[in-house]
């Protein structure tokens, strides 16, 4: 159940159906899969609130999008996406998430060839990974290792190139550019503070009125300082409801970019402020400084991938996920993440 005999495949199925974060993090395994293969034709399945960030990528060539919820997929759905996908002739199909649904599709389409890490993603073994063909060994525990970093060794141990690649983000927009200038201005040198102030689940967030603590100190602090939150349509009002505990002037851009948009609007920026997000892994592929606080997600598996990062983590999670500290060397540690925290964090890097 280890890799495949070395051959060559020329149309390759990528499933990927978790959040910004693990599509972008994946990437990092599909730019030496196309390294390996260059002249193979490339599809990733992710869900629909995700396809945007694969949209003009120059690793993927095509998107299917799958919304695997049951409640979400009829049957009906079921069989015309299976039908889509045989039409493609798919010659592999690589899971980077392991569920059944993906694997159901790629074994009733007929891809000859099914592979995943074995125990990506889990801790115990799962029924339906006898529907894979190759089970790749991964090595360490998921817990203990950066996410991206196991998504390559699927594919390094598939196609033997030992290479460590960064994640890709898709090219930016023609006018990526002039909309970045119309939010936060065409001059680069002006101080640029961002804020994530929302993550995808409740246990992610640090309170609002922390954030906004440290606005306020950070604009008095720097008066011709520029702050501004970003987030997907939906975190407007919440951002609304910190940027108003704040009382000082800072900008909503929450919903008014887009993804592909986001690396040039850190490229403007001096720090990045924020939880564990899907926007903190696309800041990581940016020279941008970040800050990110972790409360109760795993520092190590799922912290930036970037020499610019500093991560505030409450001790806990050591515990929690059995980790040690010394395997997270960008992380500083604290019994619960105070304002004064992030602040003495944010002035290591705004020098006057």
């Amino acid at each position: 159940m280890g890799r495949p005999a070395k051959r060559t495949y020329s149309n390759i199925l990528i499933n990927q159906l978790n959040n910004i974060g693990d599509v972008l993090l994946a990437t990092s395994g599909v730019a030496l899969l196309k390294k390996a293969y260059p002249e193979a034709k490339i599809t990733m399945m992710v869900v629909p609130r995700v396809a945007e960030l694969l949209q003009n990528h120059p690793l993927v060539d095509e998107v299917i999008t799958f919304e695997y919820k049951s409640k979400q997929t009829s049957r009906r759905e079921m069989l015309d996406i299976i039908k889509l996908v045989r039409s493609k002739k798919f010659d592999l199909n690589i899971s980077f998430d392991y569920r059944l649904r993906p694997l159901l599709i790629a074994w009733l389409s007929g891809i000859p060839e099914r592979v995943s890490g074995d125990y990506l993603y889990q801790s115990h073994p799962v029924w339906h990974r006898v529907l894979f063909t190759h089970r790749i060994p991964l090595r360490g525990q998921f817990t203990h290792c950066q996410q991206g970093e196991m998504f390559r060794q699927v594919v390094q141990e598939l196609t033997g190139i030992k290479e460590t690649l960064k994640p890709v983000m898709p090219n930016p927009h023609q006018d990526s550019e002039a909309l970045v200038a119309s939010l936060v201005g065409a001059e680069k040198e002006n101080k640029i503070v961002l804020y994530c102030v929302r993550g995808t689940h409740e246990g992610k967030n640090w309170p609002a009125e922390h954030f906004a603590v440290v606005m306020k100190s950070l604009q008095e602090r720097t008066p011709s300082l520029r702050q501004y939150v970003i987030g997907a349509p939906g975190d407007f009002p919440y951002a609304e409801n910190v940027i108003g505990q704040s009382g000082v002037a800072v900008g909503n851009l929450c919903g008014k970019t887009r993804l592909a948009d986001l690396p040039v609007l850190f490229e403007r920026a001096s720090l990045f402020i924020t939880v564990d997000t899907g926007a903190m892994h696309i800041a990581a592929t940016t020279p941008v400084p970040i800050l990110a606080l972790f409360l109760n997600t795993n520092c190590i598996q799922w912290g930036p991938d970037s020499e610019q990062a500093t991560v505030l983590v409450r001790t806990s999670i050591l515990e929690q996920f059995n980790i040690s500290a010394a395997d997270c060397p960008n992380c500083v540690f604290v019994q619960e993440i105070s304002c004064q925290d992030v602040i003495e964090q944010v002035n290591k890097v705004l020098v006057e």
